[in-house]
Protein backbone atom coordinates (compact mmCIF):
# COMPACT_ATOMS: atom_id res chain seq x y z
CA UNK A 1 0.00 0.00 0.00
CA UNK A 2 0.47 3.14 -0.14
CA UNK A 3 1.53 6.38 1.95
CA UNK A 4 -1.74 8.05 0.74
CA UNK A 5 -4.54 6.00 1.10
CA UNK A 6 -6.16 3.27 1.85
CA UNK A 7 -8.91 1.17 -0.09
CA UNK A 8 -11.24 2.46 2.75
CA UNK A 9 -10.54 5.95 2.65
CA UNK A 10 -11.07 5.65 -1.61
CA UNK A 11 -15.10 3.94 -1.08
CA UNK A 12 -15.28 6.59 1.55
CA UNK A 13 -15.06 9.42 -0.76
CA UNK A 14 -16.60 8.16 -3.69
CA UNK A 15 -19.64 7.09 -1.70
CA UNK A 16 -19.84 10.89 -0.53
CA UNK A 17 -20.30 11.75 -4.33
CA UNK A 18 -23.75 13.06 -4.84
CA UNK A 19 -25.43 11.28 -8.21
CA UNK A 20 -29.01 12.53 -7.42
CA UNK A 21 -29.68 13.41 -11.01
CA UNK A 22 -30.97 16.79 -10.01
CA UNK A 23 -27.04 17.30 -9.26
CA UNK A 24 -25.82 16.02 -12.32
CA UNK A 25 -26.37 17.43 -15.96
CA UNK A 26 -26.15 15.35 -18.79
CA UNK A 27 -24.25 16.14 -21.70
CA UNK A 28 -27.65 15.03 -24.04
CA UNK A 29 -29.89 17.20 -22.27
CA UNK A 30 -29.85 21.07 -22.41
CA UNK A 31 -31.51 23.83 -20.46
CA UNK A 32 -34.46 26.09 -21.97
CA UNK A 33 -32.40 28.61 -23.99
CA UNK A 34 -29.22 26.48 -24.43
CA UNK A 35 -28.08 26.31 -27.60
CA UNK A 36 -28.79 22.58 -29.69
CA UNK A 37 -25.44 21.39 -30.22
CA UNK A 38 -24.63 21.20 -34.31
CA UNK A 39 -21.12 18.93 -35.62
CA UNK A 40 -19.22 21.48 -37.15
CA UNK A 41 -19.98 21.29 -41.43
CA UNK A 42 -17.85 18.64 -42.61
CA UNK A 43 -14.96 20.66 -45.10
CA UNK A 44 -15.90 20.73 -48.70
CA UNK A 45 -13.82 17.91 -50.82
CA UNK A 46 -11.79 19.16 -53.91
CA UNK A 47 -14.44 17.23 -56.44
CA UNK A 48 -17.73 18.26 -54.66
CA UNK A 49 -18.85 20.58 -57.12
CA UNK A 50 -18.84 17.59 -59.81
CA UNK A 51 -21.19 15.24 -57.67
CA UNK A 52 -24.77 15.30 -58.92
CA UNK A 53 -26.95 14.50 -62.39
CA UNK A 54 -25.88 16.18 -65.36
CA UNK A 55 -27.09 16.40 -68.99
CA UNK A 56 -25.68 17.49 -72.47
CA UNK A 57 -26.97 17.11 -75.66
CA UNK A 58 -25.68 13.74 -75.97
CA UNK A 59 -27.53 12.40 -72.35
CA UNK A 60 -27.29 12.28 -69.26
CA UNK A 61 -24.74 11.33 -66.72
CA UNK A 62 -23.93 11.52 -62.73
CA UNK A 63 -21.11 12.27 -60.86
CA UNK A 64 -20.68 10.56 -57.21
CA UNK A 65 -18.55 10.03 -54.18
CA UNK A 66 -17.56 5.92 -53.98
CA UNK A 67 -17.11 4.51 -50.32
CA UNK A 68 -13.36 5.77 -50.81
CA UNK A 69 -14.46 9.70 -51.68
CA UNK A 70 -13.16 9.12 -55.07
CA UNK A 71 -15.53 10.61 -58.19
CA UNK A 72 -17.13 7.90 -59.81
CA UNK A 73 -18.48 8.34 -63.68
CA UNK A 74 -21.98 6.98 -64.35
CA UNK A 75 -23.59 7.05 -67.60
CA UNK A 76 -26.59 4.30 -68.43
CA UNK A 77 -27.22 4.86 -72.45
CA UNK A 78 -28.89 1.52 -72.35
CA UNK A 79 -29.21 -2.14 -71.20
CA UNK A 80 -25.72 -2.96 -73.45
CA UNK A 81 -24.25 0.61 -73.32
CA UNK A 82 -23.28 1.39 -69.15
CA UNK A 83 -20.28 3.40 -69.03
CA UNK A 84 -18.14 3.78 -65.51
CA UNK A 85 -14.71 5.42 -64.73
CA UNK A 86 -13.12 6.60 -61.63
CA UNK A 87 -12.14 10.21 -62.17
CA UNK A 88 -9.08 11.01 -60.59
CA UNK A 89 -7.10 14.87 -60.89
CA UNK A 90 -5.24 15.24 -63.49
CA UNK A 91 -3.72 19.25 -65.04
CA UNK A 92 -6.97 21.03 -64.17
CA UNK A 93 -9.15 18.47 -65.56
CA UNK A 94 -11.06 15.27 -63.59
CA UNK A 95 -9.71 12.63 -65.93
CA UNK A 96 -10.30 8.86 -66.27
CA UNK A 97 -10.59 5.43 -67.84
CA UNK A 98 -14.10 4.88 -69.32
CA UNK A 99 -15.38 1.40 -69.51
CA UNK A 100 -18.94 -0.24 -70.76
CA UNK A 101 -19.73 -2.49 -67.54
CA UNK A 102 -22.51 -4.10 -69.67
CA UNK A 103 -20.12 -5.43 -71.91
CA UNK A 104 -17.39 -6.97 -69.83
CA UNK A 105 -15.72 -3.82 -68.70
CA UNK A 106 -14.44 -2.84 -72.00
CA UNK A 107 -12.36 -0.14 -72.31
CA UNK A 108 -13.92 2.44 -74.78
CA UNK A 109 -11.51 5.92 -74.06
CA UNK A 110 -10.60 8.31 -71.60
CA UNK A 111 -12.91 10.89 -70.38
CA UNK A 112 -11.82 14.42 -68.88
CA UNK A 113 -14.17 16.73 -66.76
CA UNK A 114 -13.52 20.44 -65.63
CA UNK A 115 -15.91 23.02 -64.13
CA UNK A 116 -16.99 25.82 -66.25
CA UNK A 117 -19.34 29.42 -65.24
CA UNK A 118 -22.30 26.97 -64.65
CA UNK A 119 -22.00 23.67 -65.59
CA UNK A 120 -19.36 21.34 -66.78
CA UNK A 121 -17.34 20.63 -69.46
CA UNK A 122 -16.43 16.91 -70.83
CA UNK A 123 -13.65 15.89 -73.52
CA UNK A 124 -13.76 12.21 -74.53
CA UNK A 125 -10.82 10.20 -76.01
CA UNK A 126 -12.04 7.09 -77.74
CA UNK A 127 -8.93 4.39 -77.34
CA UNK A 128 -6.69 4.72 -80.34
CA UNK A 129 -7.99 8.56 -80.58
CA UNK A 130 -6.93 12.16 -79.57
CA UNK A 131 -9.32 14.14 -77.31
CA UNK A 132 -12.34 15.90 -78.65
CA UNK A 133 -11.27 19.77 -79.11
CA UNK A 134 -14.24 21.34 -77.93
CA UNK A 135 -16.30 18.79 -75.91
CA UNK A 136 -19.72 19.00 -74.81
CA UNK A 137 -21.02 21.67 -72.36
CA UNK A 138 -23.36 19.64 -69.22
CA UNK A 139 -25.67 21.43 -66.81
CA UNK A 140 -27.15 20.37 -63.15
CA UNK A 141 -30.12 18.15 -63.53
CA UNK A 142 -32.25 19.74 -60.75
CA UNK A 143 -33.98 17.10 -58.75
Amino acid sequence: GGACCTEETLTEEVNRIDTSADKIKSVFRRDPGEEEFRAPEAPALVGDELVGRWVTDKGTYSISRNAVGDLDFLEENSPRVILVGTLLWNNGWWEGEIVNKADNYKVVGRLRVKQEEDGLRTSFQRVGGKWDSIGLKASRVLK
